[in-house]
C-alpha cells in the first residue's frame, strides 16, 4: 500500500458504554477466489486451496548456541501490483521456453537442480554457508514451513520432491529452506501453486503478523512471495518465495532473529536454481527479476475481512487473535458518538461484520477485542457520504457529550485491489462512566470504493496499539475489503 499522509504498513516495503461483550467462535470452511498471478496462462487455474491450521515447521541448527527460529512461508496469488519494484540484477539468460518434451527421468530433479551454498550468499556475502540436510521425498519429520501444511490427498501429487535446508553463520545466522517438486506437467505445477495460495494469504499460525506481500517478475513463469513476523517467544523474521518453473515448483524461505532478508536478495538468490531448472523442467529461465510490492492474497475463511494475522502484535502480548463467527448484521455498540445502528440503518446494500478477540491473554479482559463493520452502499457518492456522516459525528462527540473527549485525529491514504483508493480517519475517544472511570477508545472509518469500513477498540490500561499499527491494521482492512465485490 501507498499511504500519502502517514507512512503506510509494512506491506509497503517490504491499523458512552462498555466494551462490547461477545465470545469468540473459531470459524470455519473455504471462501473467497483466486485471481491470476502474473503471466499465468488461461490454462492455468487455480484449485481449491487446503483448510486447517498450518504447524509451524523448520527449526534452525545449532551453531554456537542453539538458535530456534521458526520459517514462517506459504503461498499466494496476488490481486493488485503497486508501484515500481526493485530490479535485481542477474545473469541475463533470456526468459525464453524450452521446446524439450517434459522428461519423467529423476534427473530432472536431482541433487545439481537444488540451492547451493554459493547461491545462497545472495542472502549474506559474509556468512559462512553449509547445507544441513537434503532429502528426497516427505515423511513426518520433513520441514514444513508456517501457513503450509503438507501435501493433502486432495492436492496433485508431486512426481518427486527433494527438500535441502541450509545455514549461514557468521555476525548472524540464517537458515534457508528449499522444497523443490516436480509434477508431470507444468499445467499441474501452476494448479498446485493456486491451490496453495490461500494458505499464504490466512497464514493460520498463532501470533504472526503478515507484514509483506510481493510478486516477482521475470524470475520464471510465475513468483510470488511474503515476509512474516513470528512472536512465538522471541521475535523471528521470515522472508518467503515461491516460484514455477514450468514443471517444477520451488518454496525458498529464509529465517532471521535480527531482520528479515529482503525478497530482492531471495529473487537473486532463486534466480541461480531457477536457471539450473528451467530448461529440464519446460519453464521460464531468469532474467533481471524485478519485486514489486502488491495487497496480500486473499486467505482465511470470510474474503473482504481481515485474517488474524492482519493484526499487529501489541507489545507485551502473550495470546493469540481469534476471529469470530461472521454477521451479516453486526451490533456493536461503538462509543455512543456514532449516531448510527450499523445493524438497521437504511442504505447499505450489504454488511458484514466481526469481532476479533485476543484470546489466552492474562494481561487482557476476556472480551478485549476489535470490531470490524463493513458497509455496501449503492455507489462511491453514497459510501463517501456515510462515512463523512460518521466522521463529522465522532468529530463533534465532545460538543454534544460532556462526557466525551475526541483527540488524535488521524488521516490515511492508500491502495487496495484493483487499484481503488482507500481514504481512512482515525480518532481517539474517551468517555467518562463516572467521576473515577473512564473507556478510552480507537475508532477508524474508511472508504474503499463503494464499501464504508468502521473498526472500533475499547482499550484497557496500558495495553493498546502505536498509532503506526492501528493504522497499518486499517489499511489492510480497507485492502481486504477491495477483494470483494
Amino acid at each position: 500500500p501507498v499511504a500519502s499522509q502517514a507512512s503506510a504498513p509494512s506491506p509497503a516495503a517490504e491499523q458512552p458504554g462498555p466494551a462490547p461483550r461477545y465470545t469468540a467462535k473459531r470459524s470455519a470452511g473455504r471462501g473467497g477466489r483466486l485471481l491470476p498471478a502474473s503471466r499465468r496462462s488461461p490454462s492455468e487455474r487455480p484449485g481449491a486451496a487446503p483448510q486447517g491450521r498450518a504447524r509451524i515447521g523448520v527449526v534452525l541448527g545449532a551453531v554456537a548456541a542453539t538458535l530456534a527460529v521458526i520459517l514462517a512461508i506459504g503461498y499466494a496469488v496476488f490481486a493488485l501490483r503497486q508501484g515500481d519494484g526493485d530490479t535485481v540484477a542477474t545473469q541475463p539468460t533470456g526468459a525464453v521456453t524450452s521446446a524439450a518434451t517434459p522428461s519423467s527421468e529423476p534427473e530432472t530433479l536431482s541433487e545439481q537442480r537444488l540451492l547451493t551454498d554459493t547461491q545462497a550468499e545472495a542472502l549474506d556475502p559474509k556468512a559462512t554457508w553449509s547445507v544441513t540436510t537434503t532429502q528426497t521425498g516427505i515423511n513426518d519429520n520433513s520441514p514444513v514451513a508456517t501457513c503450509l501444511s503438507k501435501p493433502t490427498e486432495n492436492e496433485t501429487p508431486a512426481e518427486k520432491t527433494m527438500i535441502r535446508v541450509l545455514t549461514g553463520t557468521g555476525a548472524r545466522t540464517l537458515t534457508t529452506l528449499q522444497q523443490a517438486d516436480l509434477y508431470p506437467t507444468k499445467d499441474e505445477a501452476a494448479d498446485v501453486f493456486g491451490e496453495r495460495s490461500k494458505p499464504l494469504g490466512g497464514c493460520m499460525v498463532d501470533k504472526v503478523y503478515l507484514d509483506s506481500a510481493v510478486l516477482v517478475s521475470n524470475l520464471s513463469n510465475q513468483a510470488i512471495g511474503v515476509t512474516v513476523t513470528s512472536n512465538e517467544s522471541e521475535p523471528s523474521y521470515h522472508t518467503v518465495l515461491m516460484v514455477q518453473v514450468g514443471r517444477m515448483l520451488n518454496v525458498f524461505a529464509s529465517a532471521t532473529t535480527d531482520k528479515p532478508v529482503s525478497q530482492a536478495q531471495m529473487a537473486k538468490m532463486a534466480a541461480g536454481v531457477v536457471n539450473t531448472q528451467c530448461t529440464v523442467a519446460v519453464g521460464l529461465c531468469a532474467d533481471k527479476p524485478a519485486v514489486m510490492q502488491v495487497v496480500p492474497p486473499i486467505g482465511g475463511d470470510a474474503p473482504g475481512l481481515p485474517v488474524a494475522a492482519d493484526i499487529p502484535v501489541l507489545k507485551g502480548q502473550t495470546g493469540r487473535w481469534a476471529p469470530a463467527d461472521v454477521t451479516q448484521a453486526h451490533t456493536t455498540t461503538g462509543t455512543s458518538c456514532e449516531q448510527y445502528d450499523f445493524a438497521k440503518a437504511d442504505g447499505p446494500t450489504a454488511r458484514l461484520g466481526r469481532t476479533y478477540i485476543l484470546e489466552d491473554d492474562d494481561t487482557v479482559k476476556s472480551t478485549f477485542g476489535i470490531d470490524e463493520v463493513i458497509l455496501t452502499m449503492r455507489n462511491q457518492s453514497e459510501a463517501t457520504k456515510l462515512a463523512e456522516e460518521l466522521r463529522g459525528n465522532l468529530r463533534k462527540c465532545g460538543a454534544r457529550q460532556p462526557t466525551a473527549k475526541v483527540s488524535g485525529e488521524t488521516t490515511f491514504d492508500s491502495v487496495g485491489a484493483q487499484r481503488i483508493k482507500i481514504q481512512g480517519t482515525s480518532f481517539k475517544i474517551r468517555q467518562n462512566s463516572s467521576e473515577t472511570e473512564a473507556v478510552t477508545y480507537r475508532v477508524t472509518v474508511s472508504t474503499a470504493g463503494t464499501k464504508v469500513i468502521y473498526t472500533f477498540l475499547p482499550l484497557e490500561p496500558n495495553v493498546d496499539f502505536t498509532d503506526k499499527q492501528w493504522q497499518d491494521f486499517n489499511i489492510r482492512a480497507g485492502q481486504r475489503a477491495t477483494q470483494i465485490g
